[in-house]
């Protein structure tokens, strides 16, 4: 039956250790072996477990084991931070077991380990994904935020507050977006656009406008930028030379980096760059990929901006034109939907119930809002005629202008195509007075011909007359010679 019970002890799968009562190891199993890394045969009976360096340098344990014998009780001490014999860090989870001879006093006593090293690693690894989960939630957060400030704006200066949910999210204490314009031997003049500090960190931006780069002795920066890589120096002291120094150590950085900027045409704009000047930083790859993602997001911003001050200056110029022409133009973005209206013809023919005239450019205004009902189905009408048959049409039209005049219009109306709109262009010319002029010289003409007419039936009739008279004549005579 011994031997059972030594093969049980053997071979359980948790660490076992007998001490007599004074602490001498007097066996141990394979599992302690195995935890502890050591050879059972340099301890038993030859080491004290009082001795042992893990235990005795860990008072809460060694009182907990004092304890247990003292009050002849078993206790548990759970999941604690201990080492093995080589110094390698182990989790482990103990129960103290005193054995309790027939008169009372305790003879030996038990030491039994569960190594939850690997437990506790996997508990740690889940802990770990789950922050870190966490933290990428929280950066995806700051990315919608950023990418609906990118796409809601289309002023430059929002990429401050770009600058500063970055530099708040990323617990940075310094970024800053860069402007580089080319120069003649492959140089750069570089210039500081925008700027986010963290309390107590000083700005630089006044500091760094129309600076040329190779001033800086930047040029090895300089060739991993045009590379289109990136710039991740974790120890400044330790990664640059001399030269790069005396520009970053001034302002008190420590660790930086620094990301081109790309237009969507590839072009270099600049980069942005984050600054660390409390502690050394290393940037997690998942931070660094995200940034590059916000770096491409204002590139495609800033040209946007370009493009959208381009728009604007050429919709101002068209605006200039079309409201200094003496034609009245519009355009409708749909059947009963107004686009561009020019002066002229807001001026005078339409009219929103619950407005005044305040601007010359008056969007998504609907003709259902103007006050001449009529009128403004002809106008649907004829829009639902251009959209289907996408035929220019010319055609007169009465409208009642806000004088309540009633004035006749000439108008050409043009379906117009692009990429993503399609609209109609409306062209017309106030013909009021021609058709008023037209039908007075039409009636002086009806006028004329009725006298023209009277006249010369008048003068028929005397012809006719004579005629008769002279047959009369003529044939009374050949009566005679016969």
């Amino acid at each position: 039956m011994e031997r059972y019970y030594k093969y049980i002890f053997d071979n359980a799968y948790r660490s076992i250790d007998v001490c007599d009562k004074n602490g001498l190891i007097i066996d141990m199993n394979k599992a302690s072996e195995k935890l502890w890394k050591i050879d059972k045969h340099d301890f038993i009976k030859k080491q004290n477990f009082f001795e042992l360096e893990r235990v005795k340098n860990d008072i809460n344990f060694l009182n907990t084991i004092q304890k247990a014998i003292r009050n002849k009780s078993t206790l548990n001490i759970e999941c604690y931070l201990t080492h093995d014999n080589s110094g390698k860090v182990k989790w482990v989870s103990t129960i103290i077991h005193p054995i309790v001879s027939e008169n009372g006093e305790v003879d030996l006593f038990i030491i039994i380990n569960d190594d939850l090293t690997h437990k506790k690693k996997i508990i740690e690894e889940k802990e770990a994904l789950y922050q870190d989960l966490l933290y990428k939630n929280y950066i995806f957060e700051s990315l919608v935020s950023i990418s609906k400030v990118l796409l809601e704006c289309n002023d430059p200066t929002s990429l401050n507050q770009v600058l500063q949910i970055i530099g708040e999210t990323l617990e940075v204490s310094r970024t800053y977006i860069f402007e580089t314009s080319p120069l003649q031997n492959n140089d750069y003049s570089l210039d500081c656009k925008f700027e986010w500090t963290d309390k107590n960190i000083k700005p630089t931006i006044n500091k760094m406008h129309d600076v040329i780069l190779s001033d800086l002795k930047l040029n090895r920066l300089k060739e991993i930028l045009l590379n289109k890589q990136i710039i991740n120096i974790k120890n400044i002291n330790k990664e640059l030379y001399i030269e790069e120094l005396l520009l970053f150590e001034p302002q008190d950085i420590k660790s930086i980096l620094i990301l081109p900027i790309y237009l969507p045409n590839k072009q270099l704009y600049g980069f942005i760059g984050f600054d660390e000047c409390i502690n050394y930083r290393e940037w997690k790859d998942s931070e660094i990929n995200i940034l590059k993602n916000i770096s491409n997001l204002v590139g495609s911003f800033i040209k946007k901006c370009y493009y959208e001050k381009r728009l604007n200056k050429f919709i101002n110029d068209q605006n200039i034109i079309l409201n200094n022409l003496d034609s009245y133009i519009w355009f409708f973005r749909d059947v009963n939907t107004y686009g561009f209206i020019n002066e002229k013809y807001y001026a005078e023919f339409v009219e929103r119930q619950d407005l005044t005239h305040t601007s010359t450019y008056k969007d998504d205004c609907l003709l259902d809002d103007c006050h001449i009902v009529e009128e403004s189905e002809i106008q649907k009408s004829t829009n639902r005629h251009v959209f289907n048959t996408k035929q220019t049409i010319v055609y007169k039209q009465w409208l009642t202008n806000r004088s309540n005049d009633r004035r006749l219009l000439n108008i050409k109306k043009i379906l117009v195509e692009d990429d993503s709109n399609t609209y109609i262009v409306c062209i017309a010319d106030d013909i009021t007075e021609r058709y008023y002029l037209e039908k007075e010289m039409m009636l002086s003409f009806k006028t004329i011909f009725e006298e023209k007419t009277q006249i010369i039936d008048k003068n028929f009739n005397q012809i006719k007359q004579t005629l008769d008279e002279s047959k009369e004549i003529i044939n009374n005579h050949m009566t005679k010679i016969s």
